[in-house]
């Protein structure tokens, strides 16, 4: 069974942008840290691959391991948080995320980037955050 799906006017989107941003932010850091460590790891196995050695590498890896877990679960928290308002994360390194919406009877996208103080762009279902439209050109979007 499918759960219902929350669709946003742009005033209910801007309301939760303070919490959602705070969301991202934590998100954003763990995703760009993950990613980091993750190429360490890749640097240190190269290494090893390449000239047969690296010292101390199964220290190094197994420390990279047990933060790169840490981060993993901080990051299924988060994304858990922020998924349970009914938003979907588009890009955790960027911070993107979309609102479900409607434009007249159009199922549609507000679409949100960390750091962006208000809602501002919007994109069809099937067009990323490259497709976003300046919502002020495009004002039928639900509002009630």
């Amino acid at each position: 069974m499918t759960g219902v799906v929350r669709v946003f006017t742009t005033e209910e989107a801007e309301e939760l942008l303070p919490t959602v941003d705070s969301l991202l932010q934590r998100l954003v850091d763990t995703s760009v840290k993950q990613k980091l460590l993750e190429e360490q790891a890749n640097e240190i196995l190269d290494e090893v691959m390449e000239e047969g050695t690296h010292p101390n590498a199964i220290d190094e890896l197994k420390e990279i391991k047990e933060t790169l877990d840490i981060n993993v679960r901080e990051i299924d928290k988060v994304e858990g948080e922020i998924s349970n308002m009914g938003l979907n994360v588009k890009d955790p390194i960027l911070g993107i995320v979309d609102f479900p919406a409607m434009r007249g009877d159009q199922p549609v996208y507000l679409c949100h980037r960390l750091g962006e103080k208000r809602m501002t762009h919007w994109h069809n279902v099937e067009d990323g955050f490259e497709g976003r439209i300046p919502l002020d050109k495009e004002p039928d979007i639900i509002t009630v």
